[in-house]
């Protein structure tokens, strides 16, 4: 309270602009005056801009300064000329940043081009730090006066000055040549800039010992590399000449460097024009002590990896050069000559750059930036895969449980498929790309017979990898082909020279085959579904794009259906994967009883799966598949017109399963006597054959000659039954079709089908009202007339076309 309490007291700054005069004044007193002068803009910073616009007003000129800077150049007395320099160049930079003192600042250019640049080259080509750091500090100061400035000095300045590049490797001048060069970038425009990047040891020393730096200076680097040279509008080419092997092989060190610096430190760090004391150990643990107790960290190798994922990875900023995009038709036509583009690689130091690093397998950001920079350019993939070493020979050890994983990884990463920036590359770069040579056949073969479970997995993990990538190609190609029905056969031809390729280069599937064996018995634990899933998804891509491989195992897919119990158990996305992988396959005994199912065939056990589970995925892929079967066996006649009927109610339980199981393996044993059964039904009746399909007269037939019927099935059958009626112009192939069924074998008849068949038809139109009300709500429908007989007859004009196609698909 007193402090506030106190009148604010004014700074009293500790050099007037009379006692400046003065001194300049005197030739005896003009070199302590400057460095008078300069210590204040040092050290007092918030008086700096009074005092040198105050020295301007009093002389727009600068006639003293100048004055005691040819009396130090006519003495010889180069040693002192460093404090006339750093005298100037706070003039300087207060010109720059004023734009009223903008004319001062371009009297004071023109005058230091025309009679001072000899005192400037001594400075830089004295030994002593001191000078150097003066004459850098006041070339930096006069390119900050604008574009104008930049181009006057880019004329006049000796950029072959002997030694000048050597200064970027000088203790205590290092950071103020960095300044310097980089300060045309700035300020200059476009041909400056390329003018400064192609310079002959000019920009390139910078590089030269970065590693040594500290990260405050490093981070500084860094981020003018980025913001002035990858982010600039420069050509390809231009940048190309400032990052040689040599300067990308010192930014690939800096993943190593530890150094990190405290992110306010950084914000709060002088002015770009000032020096940066690189070599101070005193202020670099006073910054690490300080970023330890903010826990806020910038490291160099975040600063590093930010820089080259824009050089590598980037469109538009980077060096990548993407092959050369063609149309549609262009690739067409390459297909149909057989001549795709054989590309060695398009980015050569790239390429250089990404071997040489090395650790990408165990270095995350690493592996981020060659993850990112073989997606930008896929064309090197297999020269990366062939030259970076990596060894993939199946072992149990964390370095090849690495080198799998960044495999895999760049499996999936780079290239979308066939086109490859757009152009059609040939048939071996495909294959190279798809399937590398570094991991060939007998790789993936010890790796899948390996006795460590974790090799195995991940070996088909990477099988996976590979077969995807095929079909991302393979689809690519059949859409040009529908595209351009013209040229199919040679696209034809392409696919399948490149699918034979694929099955020399794939694992042997009775390998596969055996490994799934294997893994059967852990299929439903915690850490055997994941292995299993995937192994499943490598089995329904062989059978979906390579189904010979599979043919000529001859295994039945249907032994893949455990028991109902333990196929409830797998996780959904092992039903998922194995469901698909079924679909897909060519020898698949579903009608044959499994001894796991207790008489059941796989049908049965799969039909007990879609009456259980929640998952809708899960759900639609079992009832696709079960469709698949009902007309593979001929039990419908098509999914579209009945088909939907059979399972929309289907109780979940395992009589009725067993009993809709029978029903569909005897239709597909005997197919012909249960269709010489609906043709004389429906020949009786006058109506159309396929709307009584097979599986109608197995159910009865079934229901007819079972000693004791479950209710849940005997409802089912009335339901099911009820819902076909609705389609039919009479109950009567129906009513044929039970006397059919009770003059069987065996038959035993079943009171409740009979008296279900004989309320069949009221049943049916008592449901028509209902559906019928809640389609016209206000249309007034006589119950009676429905039952009536005639009214049965004309019932469809009655209740209007609409109601024709609602009420199958509402009762």
């Amino acid at each position: 309270a007193w402090i506030t309490s106190q009148p604010a007291m004014a700074v009293q700054p500790s050099m007037r602009i009379e006692q400046l005069l003065t001194a300049l004044g005197s030739p005896a007193t003009a070199l302590s005056g400057l460095q008078q002068f300069s210590k204040v803009c040092r050290e007092e910073r918030e008086l700096k801009d009074v005092l040198v616009r105050d020295y301007i007003s009093a002389q727009p000129d600068c006639d003293g300064v100048f004055r005691e800077w040819h009396a130090r150049v006519a003495e010889h007395q180069g040693a002192d000329c460093d404090k006339v320099h750093e005298a100037v160049m706070h003039i300087l930079w207060y010109t720059a940043s004023v734009p009223a003192a903008r004319d001062t600042g371009t009297i004071i250019l023109r005058r230091i081009i025309a009679e001072f640049m000899k005192s400037i080259y001594h400075g830089l080509s004295s030994v002593r730090p001191n000078d150097n750091r003066a004459a850098l500090g006041l070339l930096t100061s006069l390119t900050a006066q604008g574009v104008g400035a930049a181009r006057e000095l880019r004329r006049t300045f000796d950029f072959t000055l002997k030694g000048l590049g050597t200064l970027a490797s000088r203790k205590f001048v290092r950071g103020s040549y960095i300044n310097f060069v980089f300060r045309f970038l700035e300020y200059g425009d476009a041909d400056l800039s390329r003018f400064i990047i192609e310079a002959k040891d000019v920009l390139l020393p910078v590089m030269k010992g970065i590693e040594k730096d500290s990260a405050r200076l490093t981070l500084h680097l860094l981020s003018l590399i980025h913001r002035l040279i990858v982010s600039a509008n420069l050509s390809r080419k231009t940048k190309l000449v400032f990052f040689t092997q040599q300067t990308m092989s010192a930014l690939g060190k800096l993943y190593e460097s530890p150094l990190t610096v405290d992110v306010e430190d950084v914000a709060n760090a002088p002015a770009a024009s000032e020096e940066l004391e690189e070599h101070d150990e005193e202020a670099q643990k006073k910054a690490s002590a300080t970023a330890a107790a903010t826990h806020t960290f910038r490291s160099v190798r975040d600063a590093v990896h930010a820089l080259l994922l824009d050089l590598c990875a980037h469109p538009v900023n980077g060096i990548c050069f993407p092959v050369k995009a063609e149309s549609k038709e262009a690739l067409v036509q390459a297909l149909v000559k057989g001549a795709g583009k054989e590309i060695s690689s398009n980015n050569p130091a790239l390429l250089r750059f990404l071997t040489s690093l090395g650790r990408a397998n165990d270095d995350a950001l690493v592996r981020e930036l060659v993850l990112k920079t073989v997606s930008a350019c896929p064309d090197i993939l297999p020269q990366y895969l062939e030259q970076a070493k990596f060894s993939f020979e199946p072992r149990l050890s964390l370095k090849w449980l690495a080198n799998m994983s960044l495999f895999g990884k760049l499996l999936s990463c780079s290239g979308e498929s066939t086109l490859v920036g757009g152009a059609c590359l040939s048939l071996a770069h495909r294959l190279d790309s798809t399937f590398p040579p570094c991991f060939a056949r007998n790789l993936q073969t010890h790796g899948l017979q390996h006795k460590s479970a974790l090799v195995r997995h991940m070996t088909v993990q990477t099988v996976l990898f590979m077969l995807r990538r095929f079909c991302r190609i393979v689809e690519e190609l059949e859409a040009l082909k529908r595209e351009f029905p013209a040229e199919a056969a040679f696209i034809d031809k392409d696919i399948a020279s490149m699918t034979d390729a694929a099955v020399r280069r794939l694992a042997d599937a009775q390998t596969l085959i055996t490994l799934r064996q294997a893994m059967d018995q852990t299929a439903a634990s915690e850490n055997g579904a994941l292995p299993y899933t995937a192994l499943l998804q490598v089995l329904r891509l062989y059978a979906e794009r390579v189904p010979d491989t599979l043919s000529s195992v001859k295994f039945d897919f249907a032994k893949l259906l455990p028991a109902s119990d333990t196929l409830a158990s797998y996780p959904e996305p092992l039903q998922c994967a194995l469901l698909a992988l079924i679909k897909h396959a060519r020898n698949v005994g579903w009608h044959t009883p499994l001894k796991t199912s207790g008489g059941m065939s796989s049908f049965g056990t799969l039909l007990l799966l879609y009456t259980k589970t929640r998952c809708r995925p899960v759900k639609q892929a079992a009832r696709e598949l079960l469709y698949a079967w009902m007309l593979e066996a001929g039990a419908i006649a098509s999914v579209a017109a009945e088909g939907h009927a059979w399972l929309d109610v289907a109780p979940a339980n395992v009589e009725f399963a067993a009993a809709f199981d029978t029903a569909v393996r005897e239709v597909f044993n005997d197919p012909y006597t249960y269709q010489d059964a609906v043709d004389s039904a429906v020949a009786a009746s006058g109506s159309s054959t396929n709307l009584v399909p097979r599986l109608t007269a197995a159910w009865l037939a079934h229901v007819a000659t079972q000693p004791v019927v479950h209710a849940s099935v005997l409802e089912y059958v009335r339901v099911s039954l009820l819902s076909l009626s609705t389609a039919l112009p009479s109950t009567a192939p129906l009513d044929h079709l039970w006397r059919w069924a009770c003059s069987r074998p065996n038959a035993r008849g079943n009171d409740g089908v009979e008296s279900m068949l004989s309320s069949l038809r009221n049943d049916r139109w008592v449901q028509a009202s209902r559906v019928a009300t809640r389609i016209r709500p206000a249309a007034a429908i006589d119950s009676k007339f429905l039952r009536d007989e005639a009214g049965l007859d004309g019932r469809l004009a009655a209740l209007g076309k609409d109601l024709c196609h609602v009420l199958p698909q509402r009762l």
